[in-house]
């Protein structure tokens, strides 16, 4: 079995199939009754295929670990969990293995790869203090700083999380290029969100001749957030050749907010829309297909994050 170290709870899933339905190969619902989650290292691992072909490194697994830590656990208490042992000796061999730093060298897959889980472990996190805790006792700080060092990177950054920024993921392009900024300013919420938005409605109904009625937002919507205009690179991601001349990608956002009126609304009642600016400023605004999820963000400074999962088509 060449595949990477094995998460019980990570391999359920539901099937189609009137014969199987939910499936369980390795007992991972005994690991979220008991909350008491396994990592197993698999020690044929340096056979792997996708480890041979430059597409995975044995760490990559201990940060999925490491995720459902921070989604499932029920308290910060990491190291009683049996797989912790095997997830952070992996952690540690890699640290001490100086093909790691150099496997990321001119290969851009991998640095996508990492640079995706590394976002996913950030935002799975409840707050600052827990996610800075299980990267400093597994160590994994420790590596990141070292590939960083090596080879000129900045992975580190992308577990850093305060409300001053948005974190930001999006489709890979070429090399380190991605369709958005891995990071941008905070997004303004509520009254400013609000103003921002019906300026730019306005501005379109003045510019666009063939309405005759201004654009305004629907009876009962309001604005909770407004980003600033983002920059989108150019080029072409792996989604974007599924379908000739349909592209279909997604974009994340995740954001620590101070405001009342998200905190009091539901997932259901929010929504995405985007404002494509073109060089004269015109905007054309389009809905999106979006999931909105709202967690709490458990540090003193800030009480609510939402993480908004966007679908752009």
């Amino acid at each position: 079995m060449h595949c990477n170290g094995i998460i019980p709870a990570n391999l359920m899933s539901l099937s189609t199939d009137p014969h199987f339905g939910f499936r369980d190969p390795w007992a991972g619902g005994r690991d979220f009754e008991n909350n008491s989650f396994r990592y197993i290292r698999n020690g044929f691992y340096s056979n792997s295929p996708l480890y041979k072909s430059g597409r995975d490194l044995e760490f990559f697994s201990a940060i999925l670990y490491f995720r459902l830590l921070l989604e499932s656990s029920k308290s910060n208490n990491w190291e009683s969990h049996p797989g912790w042992t095997d997830a952070s000796s992996v952690i540690t061999d890699a640290i001490e293995n100086e093909r790691v730093p150099i496997s990321f060298a001119d290969n851009s897959y991998l640095v996508s790869r990492l640079t995706y889980l590394l976002k996913g472990l950030a935002v799975c996190a409840n707050s600052s203090r827990a996610l800075s805790s299980i990267v400093d006792q597994s160590k994994l700080r420790q590596l990141l700083q070292l590939i960083d060092e090596k080879m000129n990177m900045n992975f580190v950054g992308e577990i850093m999380i305060d409300d001053q920024q948005v974190m930001v993921a999006s489709a890979h392009l070429t090399s380190d290029k991605f369709r958005l900024p891995h990071k941008i300013d905070a997004w303004k919420s509520e009254a400013i969100a609000k103003d921002e938005l019906e300026k730019a409605l306005l501005l379109t109904s003045i510019l666009d001749k063939e309405n005759i009625e201004p654009i305004k937002m629907g009876a009962g919507q309001t604005v909770l957030l407004c980003s600033q205009k983002i920059e989108i690179a150019t080029g072409t991601s792996s989604s974007s050749n599924v379908i000739p001349k349909i592209t279909n990608e997604f974009i994340h956002f995740a954001s620590i907010v101070n405001s009342q009126m998200l905190h009091s609304s539901n997932d259901s009642d929010l929504g995405v829309i985007i404002a494509i600016l073109d060089e004269s400023e015109q905007c054309d605004f389009f809905p999106l297909n979006s999931v909105c999820t709202i967690k709490d963000w458990n540090d003193e400074q800030s009480r609510t994050r939402t993480a908004t999962q966007s679908a752009v088509v």
